[in-house]
């Protein structure tokens, strides 16, 4: 299995390096037997054709047959829900997105005017941060999650500087992992 990193704006990983770094150990923890592939790009919010085909070349790089976890910040989040749909070869199993704008719903239509947020049927575990003035915590939940938690964070630094963040996040990716039909309560985590 692949665990897939789909990035939002100014790709976190050349100016904040911990910040997946942090994802991928935790990850690595829950779930052991999966590889991190660290794929991400550069674009602007408003770059919809740039956020078109990063998606497009998730899809086409990965899509060999390989289960895979899809794990999206930012629009990152949203990239990863619209391509869950695309995967042909490769089942997706788990959808993870942390601090995505999910009730932007012309954002969706923008990226690929044909998606359906009634067609995504992938486990989802969403997260959102309360003190995140990128994306306020009240557009993060994702309409399809299984779970969404709460963080009294940030958008990006508290994932950087706190590890156990990160360790919360897959533990509960997991818990969602391992019962993809059961719908679980939201809650604020500390």
């Amino acid at each position: 299995m692949k665990i897939i990193s789909v990035s939002g704006t100014l790709d976190n990983s050349k100016r904040f390096p911990r910040f997946w770094k942090n994802l991928e150990d935790s990850f690595a923890k829950y779930f052991p037997k999966a590889r991190f592939i660290l794929h991400t790009s550069q674009y602007l919010p408003w770059e919809t054709e740039k956020m078109k085909s990063y998606g497009k070349e998730i899809v086409a790089l990965f899509d060999d047959g390989e289960d895979i976890i899809l794990l999206g910040h930012s629009i990152g989040g949203v990239i990863a829900t619209i391509i869950s749909l695309k995967f042909k070869k490769s089942k997706v199993r788990l959808l993870v997105t942390l601090n995505s704008p999910h009730k932007l719903e012309s954002l969706y239509k923008k990226i690929d005017e044909n998606f359906d947020m009634e067609k995504v049927k992938v486990p989802t575990a969403s997260f959102s941060s309360i003190l995140d003035p990128i994306v306020p915590f009240f557009i993060a939940k994702h309409p399809k999650g299984n779970i969404h938690n709460f963080f009294i964070a940030e958008h990006v630094t508290t994932f950087i500087f706190f590890p156990k963040l990160c360790d919360k996040i897959a533990e509960t990716s997991l818990l969602v992992f391992n019962n993809p039909e059961k719908k679980f309560e939201d809650k604020i985590e500390a």
